[in-house]
């Protein structure tokens, strides 16, 4: 019998109003350089009219994805994570329960600052640990970037990793001196 837990990626309430303060911005400045004469005045408006525009369509491209919703599926064998995008599975991968030494949760150094510029709560991950490896790694990870979740989301997620055993069961010493 298998049980799943599902979990949303954090995303910031500044990818919304960025891209909104961009658009407007690139607007503005664009304007600003089809009334000017001066040429000089005009190239540095211009650009940064150019400038908010790549943001705004970085921000809208950004946003058009949506967050990803991560479906954790524990079986027997298996432990099996499943990434998806406006229900749709866009990457899945499946780690064998008995290789799983265990889990432990990791801050996200690099993004104190922002943390603290946009008032969000602190980021976290899981990492995994193996018993058949020297390096940890995140256990949450898509497209080559590792996934940080609200400090609640984790704490549902570990509960869940003890609750169904994810890890690997010591075996006996039968070693005789």
């Amino acid at each position: 019998m298998s049980n799943t837990i599902t979990i949303r990626e954090q995303q910031y309430q500044l990818w919304k109003t960025g891209t909104y303060l961009a658009a407007v911005l690139s607007l503005v400045f664009g304007l600003i350089f089809w009334n000017l004469t001066n040429p000089f005045w005009v190239g540095i408006f211009r650009l940064l009219a150019f400038v908010f525009f790549s943001l705004a369509v970085f921000g809208v491209l950004k946003r058009l994805g949506g967050p990803l919703k991560i479906i954790i599926n524990a079986t027997p064998e298996y432990l099996t994570i499943e990434y998806q995008q406006k229900d749709k599975i866009v990457q899945q991968e499946q780690f064998e329960r008995s290789t799983i030494e265990g889990f432990q949760p990791s801050e996200n150094k690099q993004e104190r600052w922002l943390s603290s510029v946009i008032s969000s709560p602190s980021s976290q991950t899981l990492v995994i640990c193996f018993n058949d490896q020297a390096h940890n790694l995140p256990l949450f990870e898509y497209s080559g970037r590792t996934l940080f979740f609200s400090q609640s989301t984790i704490q549902e997620v570990e509960s869940y990793l003890d609750k169904e055993n994810i890890v690997a069961q010591p075996q006996e010493m039968n070693e005789v001196d």
